[in-house]
């Protein structure tokens, strides 16, 4: 090689050499001086992050104590449902023998009241006859002169029970139609209480959910804090592999130093 053109190859490698160590050993006293300012960044860092999952944390036990007394509410109110529904079926088979009682027994009885009576006032009228008749046998002392014979009275109770059977009937069909309603009603109290049973069961899903992420989230807050704990040391490990690998550039920029230099002083 030409020696004039071997010396500015090796000017060229001092000049090289000598930037390339000023800008290693610049960087790894820049790196240990920065240091303490970067450890403080990533524990603010981590000790943040800390700090949000530990909010996420309590939201999520606010909302798991929520769903749990929705849950309670929710079940509470569909055994609430199944009472009333229970009830409503036995106020039916009540009102069926209420509805029994007054269309059918309570006219028959109201009949043979009526025959009884019928019956009662024919004797009562044969009994008036007999007691008007000796009342005018003076030796015998009898008043009888009543204002209402008897036999028109008991005709008169005995009528007054005619209108009652068409009433009774009456009311009987009413009765007949609040009892036809009530499996209809039954059968939406019911279904109401199936639906509720369907929104416990979600809210207990959701609460699963919400327990199973918060678990995790608990498992991640711990691990954020053992690596907030672990950060100086972590930074100055990282800071003494940068600098090993730096120190090897150097120890080859040393070298290429010393050839620059030899190029340098001894071109031939």
């Amino acid at each position: 090689m030409n020696p004039i053109l071997k010396r500015i190859f090796g000017l060229v490698l001092v000049i090289i050499s000598i930037v390339s160590l000023i800008i290693s050993a610049s960087g790894v006293i820049a790196l240990w001086g920065a240091r303490p300012a970067i450890t403080t960044a990533l524990q603010e860092t981590f000790h943040l992050v800390f700090e949000t999952l530990a909010t996420s944390q309590k939201a999520l036990t606010v909302a798991d104590q929520a769903l749990q007394d929705a849950t309670n509410s929710v079940t509470l109110l569909s055994g609430s449902t199944a009472s009333l529904a229970n009830s409503i079926g036995s106020t039916q088979a009540a009102l069926n023998s209420v509805t029994q009682l007054v269309k059918k027994d309570l006219p028959d009885t109201l009949d043979t009241a009526q025959t009884a009576l019928a019956s009662a006032a024919s004797t009562a009228k044969v009994v008036d006859s007999f007691l008007s008749g000796i009342s005018r046998i003076q030796f015998l002392n009898i008043n009888y002169n009543p204002e209402v014979p008897l036999d028109q009275s008991i005709t008169h109770i005995g009528s007054s029970l005619t209108n009652l059977p068409p009433t009774l009937e009456k009311i009987g069909a009413d009765l007949d139609s609040v009892s036809g309603n009530l499996p209809d009603v039954v059968k939406a109290v019911q279904g109401l209480g199936t639906t509720i049973s369907a929104i416990t069961t979600t809210l207990a899903k959701a609460q699963t959910v919400i327990q199973e992420y918060a678990a995790q989230l608990d498992r991640a807050t711990m691990a954020v804090q053992r690596i907030s704990d672990g950060v100086p040391t972590y930074v100055t490990l990282f800071g003494a592999a940068l600098t090993f690998i730096m120190l090897w550039i150097v120890a080859v920029q040393l070298i290429v130093l010393a050839l620059g230099l030899r190029w340098l002083k001894r071109p031939a």
